[in-house]
């Protein structure tokens, strides 16, 4: 076992004890150092109670503690983003503690369709529990001058 393999058995044992603050520390001590990745740490050792997909345009996450976040894509003049596909049951998300949640994007293979986009990102989006895994891809377009990727933010009451 190495060392992050450790510090997560001992950030799942401090969950399970009742300190979310000690897992939350041992986990984000291993998140991968990604831009993209600045918004989806802070779900590192969460429980969730809900996570609930809207179409293709958002995913609601909502933490046992009455957090929530909305994964969504704000709407731009000439750019458009959407969830392409699920990898895994967002349901694994629910009710154990979020050992990994990353980001990461790629530009370089082009939706098929008939008339290629000017400008594109594809970013996934991974989760993990001791339950499971998750992927959320996103797919996002524009003609080269506007944001391609979704907003991971939290829900205000």
């Amino acid at each position: 076992m190495d060392e992050r393999e450790a510090d997560l058995a001992v950030a799942a044992d401090a969950e399970a004890s009742g300190r979310p603050d000690i897992a939350a520390q041992l986990r984000a001590k291993h998140a991968p150092p990604d831009y993209y990745n600045g918004d989806v740490v802070q779900l590192i050792g969460k429980t969730l109670r809900t996570v609930a997909q809207i179409g293709r345009e958002s995913i609601v996450f909502e933490a046992v503690t009455g957090e929530k976040w909305e994964m969504v894509y704000e709407p731009d003049c000439c750019a458009q983003c959407e969830i392409e596909d699920v990898v895994g049951d967002l349901q694994d998300l629910v009710g154990a503690p979020i050992m990994m949640a990353e980001a990461s994007t790629n530009s370089n293979d082009p939706k098929q369709q008939d008339y290629p986009d000017d400008s594109f990102t594809w970013t996934f989006y991974k989760f993990a529990t001791a339950k499971g895994y998750v992927t959320i891809r996103w797919y996002g377009s524009s003609n080269g001058y506007y944001s391609e990727t979704a907003t991971f933010r939290p829900v205000r009451s």
